[in-house]
């Protein structure tokens, strides 16, 4: 806002005339204001009149705005008198009032509300809106132990329920320019990870993110680098071929899965381009580790072979190779039987090993059909 004095030899003699211009101001506030200013001038003959013109200008701007958060800039004169668009009034009103308050502040001292020390403002950091004020030393100290701690949050005030972020020029000066570029990667890496579609790119020399395309499937390629890979296992694409993933990978998978609840499932699942992919690799692992524990390789085509009951001489249904479930040695297909038969073979007499007995042998529980009739008879003579 400013104060026009039409007199040059203000204040020997009192101005003509008095008014405003306001970049804000509607133009019937502008207009009652002059008026006022007008009328303040012409009763105050002879005296000075800038302080009585500012404090009619206050009376009547806390009278008519009440509230200045919402203020309609779209007609305002200043605006149509100098052909800006409101957005760039908008930013200039905002600037103007950020100036005001920075004025006002570095012209005081201040408690900080961590170490209660009395600081002048250049020692200072106040926090806008909020307003609440920490010394810089303090506010150095925590915005290094949140890196330092590796917290994915923004830096900002220090205040309890307080969500002001600090600009990023001033979390510039604080931390340094080499801490700030760290603290823009764990921004930018919490921001991907609440992305379903968005993958890093498993090269360590690269860890750019890559878009998830449901068109191509479970392939991915990496903008920045050119590596194509596959987004359930992370290795170079294999196409339709299985994934391979390392034992202890996927002992760790399954483990923070089981142990997982629904928040963190849905944290995993952003890593692998979505639920359904997760999913995908978390059955791939758990059927593997069934089949692993309850089946055998033929030792002659390799394919898993599960042996649900009868003896230990297994033949195979895809390359009719006859082998020992024992010690996967592959029998002669004219005596198969008698590798069990050789005296110093591991596997002599255990043909049938491991075969469970069944309990329908017992002698209480069998029950033979023509008993009755023995009973029956059992007080004549029978001769065989």
């Amino acid at each position: 806002m400013v104060i026009n004095v039409y007199r040059t030899l203000y204040p020997a003699i009192n101005p003509q005339m008095c008014n405003i211009e306001c970049e804000w101001m509607s133009e019937e506030l502008i207009s009652n204001i002059n008026s006022k200013l007008e009328e303040v001038c012409n009763e105050n003959l002879g005296m000075g009149v800038l302080f009585y013109c500012c404090q009619t200008i206050a009376d009547i701007v806390s009278i008519n705005l009440r509230d200045l958060t919402e203020l309609c800039i779209d007609d305002t004169p200043y605006r149509v008198k100098n052909n800006m668009k409101s957005i760039e009034l908008l930013r200039r009103v905002a600037d103007s009032s950020a100036r005001s308050a920075d004025f006002h502040f570095q012209s005081g001292c201040y408690d900080c509300e961590v170490c209660f020390e009395n600081k002048t403002a250049k020692q200072c950091l106040q926090f806008r809106p909020c307003e609440h004020v920490f010394c810089k030393d303090c506010v150095a100290s925590y915005f290094f132990e949140i890196l330092r701690n590796q917290e994915i949050r923004p830096l900002g005030c220090l205040a309890t329920g307080s969500n002001t972020t600090a600009p990023q020029q001033v979390i510039l000066d604080i931390i340094g320019e080499t801490e700030y570029e760290r603290y823009e990667r764990i921004l930018l890496e919490q921001a991907l990870a609440v992305m379903d579609d968005v993958v890093p790119c498993p090269r360590k020399v690269c860890q750019k993110p890559v878009l998830v395309s449901e068109r191509t499937r479970n392939l991915a390629s990496c903008g920045m680098c050119g590596y194509s890979f596959c987004v359930l296992c992370f290795r170079a694409y294999h196409g339709l071929e299985g994934c391979h993933f390392k034992t202890v990978d996927k002992q760790r998978l399954i483990a923070k899965w089981n142990s997982a609840d629904e928040t963190e499932r849905s944290q995993m699942a952003r890593r692998f381009g979505g639920m359904n992919n997760l999913q995908k690799v978390v059955d791939a692992i758990l059927n593997e580790g069934w089949i692993e524990g309850n089946s055998k390789p033929c030792p002659r085509c390799r394919v898993r072979i599960e042996k649900t009951g009868g003896c230990n001489k297994m033949q195979c249904s895809k390359c009719d190779a006859m082998f020992c479930w024992l010690c996967y040695r592959v029998l002669d297909k004219e005596n198969p039987y008698g590798h069990y038969n050789l005296e110093d073979n591991n596997c002599a007499n255990r043909l049938f090993e491991g075969i469970a007995e069944s309990d329908d042998e017992d002698d209480e529980d069998y029950v033979i059909p023509w008993g009755n009739e023995l009973e029956e008879e059992s007080g004549s003579d029978v001769s065989l």
